[in-house]
């Protein structure tokens, strides 16, 4: 049975999507995703899955680029991943 979802307008997707990609440019994201637990923990768990498949998507397109013989582009993903997990 699909898992029904709470209307949420636009805006506030948009604030709050702004509002967690610029956490996790600074390294911050757990500390945003566990601010938001103490007030809706299911949305906290659709952005900890958020958080998790950006991480698996650059680590993806890493992979990809170095067997694609792109070293240069992996070294690109290796820095933009140091750049927010080293804040």
């Amino acid at each position: 049975m699909a898992k029904r979802y709470k209307n949420i307008n636009e805006g506030v997707i948009d604030k709050l999507l702004g509002l967690f990609l610029t956490a996790k440019s600074k390294g911050k994201e757990s500390n945003w995703i566990s601010r938001i637990r103490k007030t809706d923990p299911e949305l906290a768990d659709v952005w900890a899955d958020m958080d998790a498949t950006i991480d698996r998507q650059l680590q993806t397109a890493k992979r990809g680029y170095e067997r694609a013989g792109k070293p240069e582009k992996a070294k690109e993903i290796d820095a933009m991943i140091a750049q927010y997990k080293n804040k």
